[in-house]
């Protein structure tokens, strides 16, 4: 049981990572830079 339990947050772990990955993947796909620092502080 106490296996299970420890693979089961294992596989939430993984997940939130996945999840994370791809929002990042996905802010540094964009083309857009902003033009002024206001701006760039936005798409931080």
């Amino acid at each position: 049981m106490e296996d299970a339990i420890k693979l089961f947050m294992l596989n939430r772990k993984i997940d939130d990572l996945k999840r994370w990955f791809s929002e990042r993947e996905f802010e540094a796909s964009s083309s857009e830079l902003g033009k002024d620092y206001e701006d760039v502080k936005a798409l931080l």
